[in-house]
């Protein structure tokens, strides 16, 4: 996903696990209560924030209809290929690319990658220009119908606007199976509107929020191989998770993180 995919929707608005103390922000699994405390007014603005942010989507005229040409793909963070559809690396296109250009639109002369994507008329196929090392590489990938995707991004995108949770939660397996991709961004959504919903609710986060939590860790770190400065960028968010796990009792997956952390970045695990 290029342009407007689950990358978007995590830039955005779902805040990193370092934007305040796991301590503060994630209820623990081994709390002593049945259900968790009414949310603090910090967690409400955040639920407010992502909420505004999922509205201001939803009103941006690109993303109003389907694309030209789907553009669910490829993952992208800076314009850096960091996860592959199969039918898009069939194409050509490399994970570590970065994307300069398709369909003759600059990516540098738009505000985001949706925005230009959107100016990509249809034809057989489109081209993509990228930066693969030294080299600039031109790639034919076919144009492929954007109207399932467009639905999967839409509905997931109505969920978080009217606080459906699990309504997101469901959106992004769809999105999933439609993009054959489950990327960092999209297991990070996950974790965000598992929270929301056990928030919601009153309720303690489910084993699955933390296996998900864990999962978006693993494969940040595998996407951050794929660009400049990646895994320094997401260093503080991945170590807040381990911090999370570990408080709730989660110890495996918590070293787990830390163990693939030290050899990237020359650190020892703690």
């Amino acid at each position: 996903m290029a342009a407007a995919g689950l990358a978007l929707l995590v830039s955005a608005c779902a805040p990193a696990p370092d934007t305040a103390s796991p301590r503060e922000v994630l209820p623990t699994a081994n709390t002593a209560r049945p259900t968790a405390p009414n949310p603090a007014p910090d967690e409400q603005a955040r639920t407010e924030r992502i909420q505004d942010w999922a509205r201001e989507m939803l009103a941006r005229p690109y993303t109003a209809a389907p694309f030209a040409c789907t553009d669910e793909g490829w993952t992208s963070a800076d314009n850096y290929v960091v996860e592959l559809a199969p039918w898009a690396e069939a194409a050509g296109l490399r994970r570590g690319d970065r994307i300069i250009e398709f369909g003759g639109i600059l990516l540098g002369n738009y505000d985001t990658p949706g925005e230009a994507w959107s100016k990509v008329a249809r034809s057989e196929r489109i081209m993509i220009r990228v930066e693969r090392g030294s080299r600039d590489v031109s790639i034919q990938l076919p144009c492929r119908d954007d109207a399932a995707a467009w639905h999967a991004r839409n509905t997931i995108l109505q969920a978080v606007a009217s606080g459906q949770w699990q309504e997101c939660i469901d959106g992004i397996r769809g999105f999933a199976m439609v993009s054959q991709m489950t990327s960092a961004s999209a297991l990070r959504l996950t974790c965000e509107c598992m929270r929301e919903r056990a928030k919601a609710a009153r309720e303690s986060l489910p084993d699955a929020f933390w296996r998900t939590l864990h999962a978006w860790a693993m494969k940040a770190i595998e996407e951050s191989r794929y660009r400049p400065d990646g895994l320094p960028e997401i260093r503080d968010s991945l170590l807040g998770a381990a911090d999370a796990l570990e408080n709730a009792g989660q110890t495996l997956w918590a070293k787990d993180i830390t163990r693939h952390i030290a050899p990237l970045d020359g650190t020892t695990t703690r």
